[in-house]
């Protein structure tokens, strides 16, 4: 499964058509053509200003839509570059209608690979990724719950180095006992998609206000 599919397939699992959604950034416009194939009315938005159709939009500064002007966004990339996430999750809940849906995507950090790399050279980032900045889950959730919207979905596209399972499944099995309990959102933290999963692909839900 490719990125732009397991994203689509986060939206039209958490949505339904008619849906008018933000895709910012747009970056070279596949995903907004194949969300159009399925059905949902796109407005893509970027600083590239590739196509006619796009609005101008900087994505560290506030977005160019009113409250709740969208049934759903998303963001198929770029969050872990912005030296201020708070503010662009706000601006895509604010623009999003109360009960609507967010998808974000990010590397995944909190994978396997990303842990193990962690306590070997101290740089928790995934292979994948050369961003200066992460976006881990626990910082996308405590974001969300601040500016009024819930994690309710997260999965990936691919998984990352699945010659090492065996080595994962013995990191798993002797991880059990943290894994007990645990703070709010641990239940995603430890589905299959954020432990072996290389791209975070994490749906909000906006609040009804």
């Amino acid at each position: 499964m490719t990125r732009n599919d397991a994203i689509s397939s986060a939206l039209v699992d958490s949505t339904a058509l008619p849906c008018h959604v933000l895709a910012i950034p747009a970056a070279q416009g596949q995903l907004t053509d194949g969300l159009r194939v399925l059905g949902f009315e796109v407005t893509p938005a970027d600083t590239n200003e590739l196509r006619d159709d796009y609005v101008f939009a900087d994505t560290s500064r506030q977005l160019p839509f009113d409250d709740g002007a969208f049934d759903a966004a998303v963001c198929p990339e770029g969050i872990s570059d912005l030296i201020d996430q708070s503010s662009f999750v706000s601006e895509l809940i604010r623009v999003v209608r109360p009960g609507g849906a967010i998808v974000i995507v990010a590397a995944n950090v909190q994978n396997y690979p990303s842990r193990l790399r962690f306590l070997f050279s101290g740089d928790p980032r995934s292979s994948k990724s050369n961003n200066a900045g992460a976006m881990p889950f626990n910082q996308l959730r405590r974001l969300a719950d601040h500016f009024g919207a819930d994690v309710v979905d997260v999965r990936t596209d691919a998984s990352e180095k699945a010659w090492l399972r065996p080595l994962f499944a013995l990191c798993h099995a002797l991880g059990a006992p943290w894994r007990r309990g645990g703070d709010a959102g641990h239940e995603f933290k430890n589905q299959k998609a954020m432990l072996y999963g290389r791209t975070m692909i994490a749906t909000l839900r906006v609040r009804d206000t």
